[in-house]
């Protein structure tokens, strides 16, 4: 779709894949009053796929309009939509819990649903538009995969969503057996995780912005290790000598919160180095939209697959134990981002230097290339089918 989306429209794109995901939302919550057994799992199979094919295109195109329209600022945007993302992920468990106790199963959906309604209604008046040149793209999602460094990020972001799956379909039941606690105390429990996650994904924002030279896959392999950390205490691991009292387990929902923080903008900032540094893309809607379909497409496997081996794992050994076992998973992050660390370190060269398949031609080469009415002053990149682009 990323590919593509010059062509639908970056505005269309966002607005009619809100306006469809929302009125799945709802619908969702009008099951309810479906029949049992075989009938009420097809249909929430199919309104939740279709809800998941208009979100989807929604958050891509989301995601490229504000890589367009904020050149500027453009990681500070993009950390605030990713933290609007991340923290509507883990609130929406306590809006929920809330909105259950209130009204039963129908309300929390339909509730929310009428909001996204609203909401890109609201965009359609509000949101302008962003120019976008269709052309025939010498650039594809699988450039990206192929880098070492955006491999590393995609794996690092699966897994993250894949805990945040986890985390959302087992950690409640684990309270409520464990401690008692109602829908609505667990729902405050889990607004604290997204309120630490957005001030630490926020100052990685700034950080990133003011200081461009930090290296943003070091910050990503630091939230893996404090992930890590994070979820062996949420249990907590039965290996580990601590009390199984309510203060150790909140402690790792604070460090979950600030993992996702470290994790989330660095993740976005890796991919755009890979894409406009490294494999030399224009800075262009075209580039960001492919990119933002790496983007939304590790976000939503990491999703899907998350609560399936969340909800295996803890039926098959419990929560304390399933959860201690796949955050080791997160450690296996670390190795290779020590491994490109050391050979750029050794070979003297930057992480986010130009890949080899990319040349820049100097000004010193100017008269071999005069005349040619390029308008480029001698600088042009060329791509692998020869086709050489003005970089100023």
């Amino acid at each position: 779709m990323g590919k593509y989306l010059a062509v639908v429209g970056v505005k269309s794109c966002v607005t009619l894949g809100a306006s469809f995901g929302s009125v799945c939302t709802m619908l969702f919550g009008i099951l309810v009053y479906s029949p049992d057994g075989v009938q009420f799992v097809t249909l929430c199979f199919v309104v939740k796929m279709f809800e998941a094919l208009g979100m989807s295109v929604a958050f891509l195109a989301t995601f490229a309009a504000t890589a367009s329209l904020f050149p500027t600022h453009r990681l500070l945007m993009l950390g605030f939509v990713q933290n609007a993302v991340t923290v509507g992920f883990m609130v929406f468990p306590a809006i929920g819990g809330f909105l259950y106790d209130w009204g039963g199963f129908m309300v929390p959906f339909v509730v929310v649903g009428g909001a996204m309604l609203l909401n890109s209604f609201l965009l359609m008046v509000a949101m302008p538009s962003v120019e976008a040149t269709v052309t025939k793209s010498a650039f594809s999602l699988f450039d990206l995969l192929r880098d070492g460094m955006s491999l590393i990020d995609s794996v690092t972001q699966i897994y993250f969503l894949m805990a945040i799956g986890f985390y959302d379909v087992t950690f409640s039941l684990h309270l409520k057996d464990k401690f008692g606690y109602t829908p609505s105390t667990i729902g405050l429990i889990f607004l604290i995780s997204p309120f630490i996650n957005f001030i630490v994904g926020m100052s990685m924002a700034g950080l990133l912005q003011r200081f461009p030279k930090v290296n943003p896959l070091t910050i990503v392999a630091s939230g893996a290790l404090i992930l890590t950390v994070g979820l062996q205490l949420m249990g907590p691991n039965p290996m580990i000598n601590l009390p199984s009292d309510i203060a150790v387990v909140l402690s790792g929902v604070g460090l979950y919160g600030i993992a996702g923080g470290l994790t989330f903008i660095p993740s976005i900032q890796v991919q755009i180095k890979v894409g406009l540094q490294r494999l030399g893309w224009p800075d262009c809607i075209e580039s960001h939209a492919v990119i933002s379909s790496l983007y939304a497409t590790t976000n939503s496997l990491g999703c899907a697959i998350g609560p399936i081996i969340g909800g295996s794992m803890t039926h098959a050994f419990g929560f304390p134990v399933a959860i201690a076992l796949f955050s080791v998973i997160s450690l296996l992050i670390i190795p290779p981002v020590i491994a490109l660390h050391c050979y750029y370190w050794c070979n003297g060269r930057d992480m986010y230097q130009r890949a080899d398949r990319f040349t820049r031609v100097e000004e010193e080469n100017q008269p071999l290339l005069a005349g040619t009415g390029s308008g480029s002053n001698g600088i042009v990149r060329r791509l692998p089918n020869n086709r050489e682009d003005s970089l100023i």
